[in-house]
């Protein structure tokens, strides 16, 4: 583990870096909001540099669901590209395969490993609770993206204000193309099997 240095402010600068990558490698930082201007949604972060480690080495822990799926791979190329650029960071990979048991040993091997913050990119609802137990048990700040864990910071899409954009950019493409017929959606959702939960 990273040489141990005051707990809170250890604590506070290993889960502000992993917000940061998590942020920067998933694109929200450059996601541009349609009740704002376009400005960024988070100022100043899609570029980090070293500074943000302050002198310090840290070691963080990423759970991702998958290392074929095209975005999820994506997103561990980002997080390594990003970790090497910024000359400061380990990154500890591990993938669950959508797997509730796996996603929970991992955040056991991420504590085993005594890592200085977690990020969890857990697609499986169920695996949060218990992949939060073991890491804060541990006094390791974590952050989720897609999936959200009760009691940790949160980062995702604003889901709303995306739809809400995407809708209407259908809705002008078929009125473009249909004039003066009214366009319907059908929205879905889906369970983590994949099941329709709800039309």
């Amino acid at each position: 583990m990273v040489q141990m240095r005051s707990q809170r402010t250890g604590l506070a600068r290993a889960a502000s870096i992993a917000a940061t990558l998590t942020l920067v490698v998933t694109g929200i930082a450059q996601a541009q909001s349609p009740s704002t201007s376009a400005e960024p949604v988070v100022p100043g972060m899609g570029d980090p540099t070293s500074a943000i480690c302050e002198g310090n080495q840290y070691v963080l822990g990423y759970d991702v669901f998958s290392d074929t799926e095209n975005f999820a791979a994506a997103t561990i190329e980002g997080m390594n590209r990003t970790a090497e650029a910024l000359g400061c960071v380990e990154l500890v990979t591990l993938i669950d395969n959508a797997d509730p048991i796996q996603a929970v040993a991992n955040a056991k091997t991420f504590v085993q490993r005594q890592v200085d913050g977690a990020m969890l990119f857990n697609v499986i609802a169920a695996a949060g609770p218990g992949m939060a137990t073991e890491l804060n048990a541990a006094g390791i700040p974590l952050t989720s993206i897609v999936v959200k864990v009760e009691g940790a910071p949160f980062l995702g899409v604003d889901e709303y204000n995306a739809g809400y954009t995407g809708g209407e950019a259908l809705a002008q493409a078929f009125a473009a193309k249909n004039p003066g017929e009214t366009p319907y959606a059908i929205n879905g959702r889906f369970d983590a099997s994949g099941a329709d939960s709800g039309i």
